[in-house]
């Protein structure tokens, strides 16, 4: 585990020796902050795997010469999965919440901030948000899907329907808060 981590700290300053000054400090102390929490004891895989995701993204920002999106990922990927600012544990029990399928923090996290953004009436970047959640779960499918297939399928029918109120031609607020505050819900429930 320690030699991917090192291969995705090597891609990561590669890219930032390629980047603009400015974006490539920024960016830089991003990517470390992100690195120190990835090496930090006791993260949960689904953690891991969720923060190498978000320094691909802000990676990818990065190469783009886009700061504020690299410094977004970075800080979601931070919040989302608990990480303090030098990786430190969950910052409450709530955030260190595991389930007979796993650690479902994380997307429920995505879940209640693509609910909030949402509330706010931003339903295009409410569907960008979501898409996080959807590439989580894909990701996770078959290891939860395997622990537990009731709560699995529970889980899935209710984010198809929260992808489908945000990926509707005509998306509403109201009918993507409902179908999210479902899911939100059923997260709850699954112990």
């Amino acid at each position: 585990m320690v030699r991917k981590i090192t291969t995705v700290s090597i891609l990561a300053l590669g890219l930032l020796a390629a980047a603009a000054p400015a974006a490539r400090a920024d960016c830089e102390a991003d990517l470390l902050q992100l690195e120190a929490a990835m090496k930090a004891p006791g993260v949960s895989a689904a953690n891991l795997a969720f923060m190498k995701d978000a320094g691909a993204k802000a990676s990818e920002a990065l190469r783009k010469d886009d700061d504020k999106t690299c410094n977004q990922f970075v800080l979601d990927a931070l919040k989302v999965t608990g990480a303090g600012a030098a990786g430190t544990a969950p910052a409450s029990p709530a955030a260190a919440t595991t389930t007979p399928m796993g650690d479902l923090q994380p997307m429920r996290a995505i879940t209640d901030d693509t609910l909030k953004i949402v509330q706010k009436g931003d339903l295009a970047a409410a569907k960008t948000r979501i898409k996080d959640l959807e590439t989580a779960w894909d990701k996770a499918r078959n290891d939860m899907r395997s622990k537990n297939q009731g709560a699995w399928e529970a889980l899935d029918k209710l984010i198809d329907a929260s992808l489908k109120q945000l990926r509707a031609d005509k998306p509403d607020v109201k009918g993507s808060a409902d179908a999210l505050s479902a899911l939100l819900a059923q997260f709850d429930k699954t112990k």
